[in-house]
């Protein structure tokens, strides 16, 4: 099947109720106020009917993500111009996850492929060690200076790789151009870390993609008490709660922690910026330990349900809370995953969604990699090529391990016929040097084109509406696979840049298989 047969095989109730249409129009709202923080524009929506299609997706706010979070976005905006084709109006939701602690480096770092040791290049910032525990939405924004210099680390790479592979590259030159625009108009806007991360990804997907989809924060929903009701529903159930979510676990032999009868599906938001995860103590009470300042309280719920209206502002849902409550607030038709955690969180989500008898929409997930001759690729190959005097025909046509063997004995055979050490050190030397140097050589080109790359990379190499159009054949033509209820797109992307005329195209995955597995023997 299809991502257009998913479309028109679904059956759809026409029967989203007042209050969901409700919550459609207050996320709306917040939607209208990111874009106008954002400086993105947004279309008119329309009136909210009873037989609206909500398609829904989110992330954490990194810092210049990777590839696979702008893929969600182009899904959203596939599903609503398929939807439409069918005769339905469908609304694209795209929420950022700003509470998050920050303990994941993707929030203020990423990585740019590179021919170096490590085979990348950090782009991004540093945060001190308190501030790892703290909500990312509680964090300033990095100080100008510190920006400048992000920025201008990213600009010496570029203009430093295209002086070593000597060609023009004036497109190269003007993508990062568009780009750092993007990036000193966001951070300018914003007054938070997360609302530059936010502004950033925003901007990229409707200035340069053109995707036009509705991004709100999760915080705004728990400020504006969107979802209340929804929360209180759900917190009913919390006796059987831990029951078909350890269940899940056991059952689909998930990588996941099973949780306790004193589990909470939610955090609690300290007064020092930290998250902190309540638990169940003596009935009602919820027992709060922040694990920054140290401070501990016990709230008197006096009853769950009544204690979450009062505390909503400062509490926010865990990852399978957050699907059910989101999912059944907005009655979600279709639910654009991650392919990695979040397919499995959202496993325990569709188990309990049946169970409670909750708004299960249909998930779907791109799992893919990207593959792409960038200017940091086209060095690392030039320079493998002169070491082990290979051609990129020969590194295509055969096995590079074979290769680098030839090359080695090569030299192993130029070293032993050295007639008169003595006479020859420096021809010796040199030889030996370079056998050395074999090990270093591999570990380069490995590293460099097995790093993930930053959006970053792809936007610099080359156009952004090209990706699009590399994804559109992707998406027109390849089947998704049905896996635990989730439908999944299993195919990678190759992408034509202007360096395709050395290497086709067509031949771009086995050329970084090869390279990725290469290894001294």
């Amino acid at each position: 099947m299809h991502l257009n047969g998913i479309v028109t095989n679904r059956e759809y109730q026409n029967n989203l109720s007042p209050l969901q249409c409700e919550n459609i129009k207050n996320v709306i709202a917040i939607s209208k106020k990111f874009a106008d923080e954002s400086g993105i524009s947004i279309k008119d929506p329309g009136e909210i009917t009873p037989d609206s299609i909500i398609i829904e997706s989110g992330h954490q706010p990194n810092f210049l993500p990777y590839p696979g979070i702008f893929k969600k976005m182009y899904l959203l905006c596939q599903m609503q111009s398929l939807l439409q084709k069918n005769g339905k109006r469908a609304i694209p939701f795209f929420g950022f996850a700003d509470q998050n602690i920050c303990t994941a480096q993707l929030l203020f770092e990423n990585q740019l492929p590179a021919y170096n040791k490590q085979g990348k290049e950090k782009i991004g910032f540093k945060i001190s060690k308190n501030d790892k525990w703290k909500r990312f939405n509680t964090l300033k924004k990095p100080d100008e200076k510190s920006f400048q210099n992000a920025i201008e680390t990213i600009i010496h790479f570029y203009s430093e790789n295209m002086k070593k592979v000597k060609q023009p590259n004036s497109h190269i030159d003007d993508n990062l151009q568009d780009v750092c625009q993007i990036l000193w108009k966001s951070y300018d806007k914003a007054r938070t870390f997360s609302e530059m991360n936010e502004f950033i990804i925003s901007l990229i997907a409707t200035e340069l993609f053109e995707l036009e989809v509705y991004f709100f924060r999760y915080s705004d929903v728990q400020k504006n008490f969107i979802f209340c009701t929804e929360w209180e529903n759900v917190i009913r159930k919390k006796e059987s709660y831990s029951h078909v979510y350890n269940s899940t676990i056991r059952n689909f032999a998930l990588p996941i922690p099973k949780i306790t009868d004193s589990y909470l599906p939610f955090w609690y938001h300290c007064r020092c910026g930290g998250l902190a995860d309540p638990q169940i103590y003596e009935g009602n009470k919820w027992l709060i330990r922040c694990p920054i300042c140290r401070e501990e309280q016990i709230i008197e719920a006096g009853g769950h349900v009544r204690q979450i209206k009062e505390q909503f502002s400062q509490i926010s849902p865990k990852a399978v809370f957050r699907n059910l409550v989101f999912s059944e607030g907005l009655g979600t038709s279709f639910f654009i995953s991650g392919s990695g955690g979040g397919l499995q969180y959202g496993i325990i989500s569709n188990e309990m969604a049946d169970h409670f008898n909750l708004n299960k929409p249909t998930s779907i997930a791109w799992k893919s990699r990207d593959y792409y001759l960038g200017i940091s690729h086209i060095h690392a190959i030039r320079e493998f090529n002169k070491f082990f005097d290979s051609t990129y025909t020969d590194v295509l046509d055969g096995e590079t391990n074979e290769l680098i063997s030839r090359s080695r004995e090569k030299l192993e055979k130029k070293m032993s016929d050295v007639t008169n050490p003595t006479t020859q050190k420096k021809e010796l030397k040199k030889i030996k040097g370079k056998l050395a140097n074999i090990p270093i050589q591999v570990e380069l080109i490995r590293n460099c084109f097995s790093t993930t790359p930053s959006i970053l990379d792809l936007l610099v190499n080359l156009n952004a509406r090209d990706a699009i159009n590399e994804w559109n054949i992707i998406v027109n033509n390849e089947p998704l696979s049905n896996k635990n209820g989730f439908y999944i797109i299993y195919a990678d992307v190759s992408y034509n840049t202007h360096q395709n005329e050395i290497i086709p195209v067509t031949q771009l995955a086995t050329l970084f298989e090869k390279f990725e597995e290469i290894e001294v023997t």
